[in-house]
């Protein structure tokens, strides 16, 4: 259970300092400009989280970056998800052969001359193996 709040009068006589003070002036509440340049959706999702902030009473000028770069990032959000939902989501893989390894052109011509295959007397000699 916490401690009871001090009266002003108690503060005055241990000659501490009440932690439940109002904010200073440079931290009074304001509203932040609105950003310039970004869409409008970006400026509809910065103006909704003023308002709230608003009604909480904990908006202030310093916050409008950190609005601006939120409304930004949720845009692009919304947009990816809007992307994903009609293209589907992008699988990305990488192709190795049967010992695990990603083969290369250089490599696997390499591996296979390793592994008993000889190349042919052929006018291609990176397409026809045979073996030994």
């Amino acid at each position: 259970m916490s401690r009871p709040r001090k009266s002003e009068f108690e503060h005055a006589l241990t000659g501490t300092v009440s932690a439940a003070t109002l904010p200073d002036e440079d931290n009074a509440p304001s509203r932040p400009k609105y950003p310039r340049g970004i869409s409008p959706e970006a400026k509809r999702t910065f103006k909704r989280l003023c308002r709230l902030l608003e009604r909480r009473r904990t908006l202030t000028e310093g916050d409008g970056e950190l609005l601006r770069l939120y409304a930004i990032a949720y845009t692009r959000h919304e947009r990816a998800l809007e992307h994903i939902a009609a293209e589907g989501e992008i699988v990305s893989y990488t192709k190795t052969d049967a010992h695990g390894d990603h083969p290369r052109r250089g490599e696997a011509l390499l591996r296979i001359q390793t592994e008993g295959l000889r190349e042919t007397q052929h006018s291609d000699p990176g397409r026809a193996y045979r073996r030994d």
